[in-house]
């Protein structure tokens, strides 16, 4: 007689559930962001504009495609050459620059990036554009960057726009509060959105406007942000 044999069925087990759960999260999280990325955010030159599209908004449900981003002034004229020479040269000083003449500065000395040239382009390409800036008291600061990405010949139209403020401190810096890539979010815990901003600054940071800028930078004691104006203090 042959001895029976005991066939013991094994369930799933817990750390099998738990990962197969992530994966299912995983998916959910991106699927999610490419949907809300197909969806442009809207733009506001004014906190009063955007009031009032929140206040129509108060009775229903913000719906993909309202998320909003508040875009500065361009102002004209050559304003800003003098100061940008403060800056980049200026000591032991107080400056402060409208948000109209920071852009008026960005769209005179930066331009699209522009695609590397040759025979085969490549598959996946990013081609930021021309920085805006947004200055408010109580809003913080907006700081949007329309982009071209293009996936293999499919070219999109995006916009990437941060708000968030300055630190005060021995380094003076810029601490995103919030990101978006359209209508999606890109997380600013664990440094997700700091590797998407330094991916994003490649495309200027080998220019002589951004090399004097950076160094300049360091000369800056402390920022304030009044009335669509920020002021900093040179050392």
């Amino acid at each position: 007689m042959s001895a029976a044999k005991n066939i013991t069925e094994k369930g799933p087990t817990l750390g099998g559930i738990l990962f197969a759960a992530a994966l299912l999260a995983l998916a959910g999280a991106i699927l999610g962001f490419l949907f809300l990325i197909s969806y442009p955010p809207k733009a506001y030159s004014s906190v009063k504009d955007r009031d009032a599209f929140l206040e129509s908004k108060a009775e229903s449900e913000v719906k993909p495609g309202e998320l909003y981003y508040l875009k500065g002034p361009v102002s004209p004229g050559n304003g800003w050459k003098q100061k940008r020479e403060v800056l980049l040269n200026g000591t032991n000083t107080t400056l402060e620059i409208t948000a109209g003449e920071l852009n008026a500065w960005m769209a005179s000395k930066f331009r699209q990036a522009s695609p590397p040239s040759g025979e085969d382009p490549p598959n996946f390409l990013i081609l930021p554009g021309v920085p805006n800036f947004f200055v408010d008291v109580s809003e913080g600061i907006f700081l949007s960057l329309p982009t071209e990405v293009t996936i293999y010949g499919s070219n999109r139209q995006l916009v990437i726009f941060a708000q968030g403020h300055f630190t005060q401190g021995a380094e003076v810096a810029f601490q995103m509060d919030a990101l978006h890539v359209n209508n999606a979010a890109v997380p600013v815990l664990g440094g997700l959105a700091n590797q998407v901003a330094k991916t994003l600054l490649k495309a200027y940071s080998e220019t002589d406007e951004f090399i004097a800028f950076r160094q300049a930078w360091e000369n800056v004691e402390s920022v304030e942000v009044v009335a669509g104006s920020i002021r900093l203090k040179l050392r």
